[in-house]
């Protein structure tokens, strides 16, 4: 993961570049490493661009795969995450203020787009203009021609269809459910003590987790302690039993197994090919 997130799993990494309120990050994924982006969120918007490769985005209930020379716009507020479809993924992503322009703005043209309701993500087509400011983008990322980055990231906003009618947004209650999980991970959780942070019925909390993850409630808690794990492994000088039990497993047979499972290969065979 290359982010940092608080305890309600809302990414802390300042999008700042040069002080303007936004970031760019050419990123690789690469899927022999097991490679993904665990479920975040941030209030900024996000576009992602994929440069060579297959991804997978998955965008709260909604899964995208995006192939070579194909990009999304996701909502400002929205539950996503990534994994490779491919060896490897090259793609670049930037993360940008609502308020990337001034305040009346924000007001007055974005925050329609941003409280649409039907507006989680959108595909993104760019005229021959468009692709040329990205390829610019991506070839000189250091030296940012900010007039040519705004007016493509406006002709992005653009492309979303604006319904004039403002609703309340709520949010889902797997941000919730995923909120207290990212929170505690480290400890013994069960399927009711991920439940009951709501509190919802053990099903609802399972069908919730299913859907949105793909996963069950305490496979999802696994996956997520592994993930941690893998982090840990490749960033850390840390011994395999003091990561086993710091990310919350308490049977370090048990964890060498699961990781085994996850990524073919034991904790320490993977530190050594990989760190």
């Amino acid at each position: 993961m290359y982010f940092e997130v608080n305890a309600s799993q809302n990414e802390m990494t300042q999008h700042i570049t040069d002080d303007f309120p936004l970031a760019i990050y050419q990123r690789t994924l690469n899927q022999q490493q097991q490679d993904t982006i665990m479920p975040h969120w941030h209030k900024e918007f996000q576009f992602i661009w994929v440069i060579e490769g297959t991804l997978n985005y998955s965008i709260e209930a909604h899964t995208v795969p995006l192939s070579s020379s194909s990009g999304i716009l996701i909502n400002s507020s929205k539950l996503h995450s990534a994994k490779p479809l491919s060896k490897k993924v090259d793609y670049l992503c930037i993360d940008f203020s609502p308020l990337f322009i001034n305040e009346l703005f924000y007001q007055k043209i974005v925050t329609p787009i941003q409280q649409q309701t039907n507006f989680i993500f959108t595909s993104v087509q760019l005229n021959t203009r468009q692709e040329a400011i990205l390829k610019e983008i991506i070839s000189s990322p250091n030296n940012l021609n900010y007039f040519s980055l705004y007016e493509l990231l406006l002709g992005i906003l653009s492309q979303v269809k604006t319904d004039k009618r403002f609703f309340e947004k709520r949010p889902l209650p797997i941000y919730e459910l995923l909120d207290f999980v990212h929170a505690n991970y480290q400890k013994q959780l069960s399927v009711d003590d991920i439940a009951q942070s709501i509190p919802i019925n053990k099903n609802k909390c399972t069908a919730l987790f299913n859907q949105y993850t793909q996963l069950s409630p305490i496979n999802y808690v696994i996956d997520f302690r592994l993930n941690k794990a893998k982090e840990l492994l490749q960033a850390t000088d840390y011994s395999i039993s003091e990561i086993c039990y710091f990310v919350g497993f308490n049977n370090i047979s048990y964890f060498i197994t699961k990781f085994k499972q996850k990524y073919h290969c034991t904790p320490l065979k993977f530190r050594k090919q990989f760190n």
